[in-house]
Order: structure tokens, then C-alpha cells, then sequence
């Protein structure tokens, strides 16, 4: 008994089926795919997940982040000592070492304790204006640089703690915003 009349029908029928298999494991790496992908995706969204990109943003420097630089002092800056301000804090964010220190998940609630390392401008701030109290014959019109100067050379490290607080809104987990005392913390300015 003969399955196939000739060669060129036997081979057109193996094409089919080579075909047929091919698409059959196209179906089955997009549904892997998009099973990976949907897991993926919901990994981003835990209050873990969000803590570490909310740090990732000011240690990679994002425009938000960025955007949102402000003097936190009462001198009066020009263009040119905020923009060196603004580099101050550049290097700040990029050299920010934060570290998860525990979370509490709950079913609609959550909150994660960090520690974060960063330079304490706000000392090197002080002491700059202590000098310049004490030595104020020294300046005539240039203490601000000279501020700004101290910050760019301080390496005074301080930890603090930063508690962030999440609550789920559809089934997606939300960041409550940080209170002025935690974004001082973050920008070296406690």
C-alpha cells in the first residue's frame, strides 16, 4: 500500500506538517512570553518594587527629579551659583546608598523602612556660616560662594531613616508622597 502517489506529493505534505509544528511553537513562545511579561509587570508594582525605582530615579538622575531641585536656604542665588548648586546636588543623588530595612504588606496598607547614606550638606552649610560669622571682615559680598564652595567640598556622610507608606488603589499598589522632613533627609538638608 502506497500513502503518496509521488515524491513532489509526499514532500508537500512534510512541508505542511514542518509548518504546522513551526506554528504551533510560535503560539506556545508567545504565550510563554506574554506570561513572562505579565509576571514582569506586576513585579513592578510592589511597594518593594516602587520604593527601589522612587531611589533609582534620584540616583540615575531623572528629569522629575532633577526639575524639582530647590536652594533650601534663605541666600539669594544668581543663575550661575544655582546652576553650581544644582550640580551639588547631582552629585548628592548619584552618590545617595539607600538599603530596605523591612516591609510590612498588608492587604490594602503597606510601608518600608530604609536607611539611606548620604552627605550632610546641611552641616557643611552650618559651618560655613559660622565662619563667615566669625570671620565676616574676610567677605564682602561673597559668603554665597563661598557656602556654595564648602558644599561642593563637603564629604560628611549622615544616615537617616525614611519610612514610605503605600496603599492599594485597584489592585495596584500607590506611593503616598514623602513629608518635607524625608525629601530633606534625601537631599542631604536635615
Amino acid at each position: 500500500m502506497k500513502l503518496f502517489k509521488n515524491k513532489k506529493e509526499r514532500d508537500k505534505t512534510n512541508n505542511k506538517i514542518i509548518i504546522f509544528i513551526m506554528i504551533i511553537v510560535l503560539i506556545v513562545i508567545l504565550i510563554i512570553g506574554m506570561f513572562i511579561k505579565s509576571i514582569a509587570t506586576n513585579n513592578k508594582k510592589t511597594p518593594i518594587s516602587l520604593t527601589n525605582n522612587y531611589y533609582k530615579d534620584y540616583t540615575l538622575l531623572s528629569k522629575k527629579v532633577i526639575n524639582k531641585i530647590k536652594y533650601p536656604f534663605d541666600d539669594k542665588l544668581s543663575k550661575d551659583q544655582l546652576e553650581k548648586y544644582k550640580n551639588i546636588m547631582k552629585f548628592q543623588y548619584r552618590e545617595l546608598e539607600y538599603t530596605i530595612v523591612s516591609k510590612k504588606i498588608e492587604e490594602v496598607t503597606a510601608t518600608v523602612k530604609t536607611k539611606i547614606e548620604v552627605v550632610d550638606l546641611n552641616s557643611c552649610y552650618e559651618k560655613a556660616n559660622s565662619y563667615i560669622i566669625s570671620h565676616n571682615d574676610e567677605f564682602k559680598g561673597n559668603e554665597i560662594d563661598y557656602k556654595l564652595e564648602q558644599l561642593d567640598k563637603c564629604s560628611e556622610k549622615v544616615t537617616y531613616s525614611i519610612e514610605f507608606s503605600f496603599y492599594k488603589n485597584k489592585d495596584e499598589w500607590k506611593m503616598e508622597d514623602l513629608n518635607g522632613s524625608d525629601l530633606s533627609k534625601i537631599n542631604g538638608t536635615f
